[in-house]
């Protein structure tokens, strides 16, 4: 599954801020808790693609000025051994 990280926590904040809305409010938005959000913010966890696309929407932004990709397809990835 491809999940996504954000790129700049105080851009993505910034966006946030841009909307009218605090983390609280953004959050719910969105179907995240508060703490969710606070982690997803501050690249302790990552967001599926359809969420990434979701907050890109009510941000008005694109998925990738905000996002990126954090999987790794096990083939792409090269044996030491």
């Amino acid at each position: 599954m491809i999940t996504y990280k954000v790129k700049n926590p105080v851009i993505f904040q910034k966006l946030i801020r841009q909307t009218g809305m605090n983390n609280g409010q953004f959050a719910r938005k969105i179907g995240f808790t508060r703490v969710y959000l606070s982690a997803v913010l501050h690249q302790r966890s990552n967001v599926s693609k359809p969420v990434a696309n979701f907050i890109a929407l009510l941000l008005n932004v694109t998925r990738d000025d905000i996002f990126l990709d954090s999987s790794v397809a096990k083939s792409e990835t090269k044996s030491f051994a």
